[in-house]
């Protein structure tokens, strides 16, 4: 029996092509976990009252749309670049399983804890990508901050440099805008930086967990 080392560290190409199935059967139930709760969280939060925010009284409203998504965009191309030019294949399954457990908890939280959007979140109105958009991004999935967890993921499972590096300054760029442009309250955004790390370290246990589960098949 082979002996595992970290996620990834196996180039046994059965247990490969059983990590990438276990990956994508996470990754379609993450989804689709994010979408019935995003669905129901937008029906019944609409009349939900506002929160109180302190840091609303420091911090000037912005309207930046272009940053909230485009940014998000950046985001995504420079992981998917990073992942596919500079990680080994191995790799890739690690990358979605923990990707999904992120998405899959956050879409629990969400439901556990609906909130009223601020007084002076913009509608945005119709913006480029809404067309996709709109089945994973549902407006008032408030807790946690999405646009800031999941490029802070990007930060701690990458292991290039300069895509850790652009990871980072994502994640606190779009954490900044989504406070200023009120789509999300102050906890929304710190407690991400909290619960990705979590999700993070159970997601790598649990990864090779799984793949001593897999290993016993073969």
């Amino acid at each position: 029996m082979p002996t595992l080392t970290a996620p990834g560290a196996i180039t046994n190409r059965r247990l490969f092509l059983g990590e990438c199935f276990a990956a994508g059967l996470i990754f379609l139930s993450a989804l689709a976990v994010n979408w019935f709760t995003g669905s129901y969280i937008n029906k019944i939060a609409v009349n939900f009252p506002p929160a109180h925010d302190l840091l609303f009284q420091f911090l000037p409203p912005l309207d930046w749309p272009l940053v909230h998504i485009w940014g998000f965009v950046g985001f995504s191309a420079t992981l998917a670049i990073g992942v596919f030019l500079y990680e080994p294949k191995s790799r890739w399954p690690y990358y979605v399983w923990t990707f999904s457990l992120l998405i899959a908890t956050r879409a629990v939280f969400t439901m556990l804890t609906p909130l009223g959007l601020p007084h002076e979140a913009p509608a945005f109105g119709h913006y480029p990508l809404q067309w996709a958009a709109q089945h994973f991004d549902f407006r008032h999935t408030l807790f946690f901050s999405g646009h800031t967890a999941l490029p802070f993921m990007g930060y701690l499972i990458s292991r290039t440099p300069w895509v850790k590096r652009a990871c980072l300054g994502f994640s606190l760029l779009l954490a900044f805008e989504v406070l200023a442009s009120r789509l999300h309250y102050s906890i929304d955004v710190g407690a991400a930086f909290f619960i990705t790390y979590g999700v993070y370290r159970i997601s790598w246990l649990g990864y090779r967990r799984m793949q001593n589960f897999l290993i016993s098949f073969l």
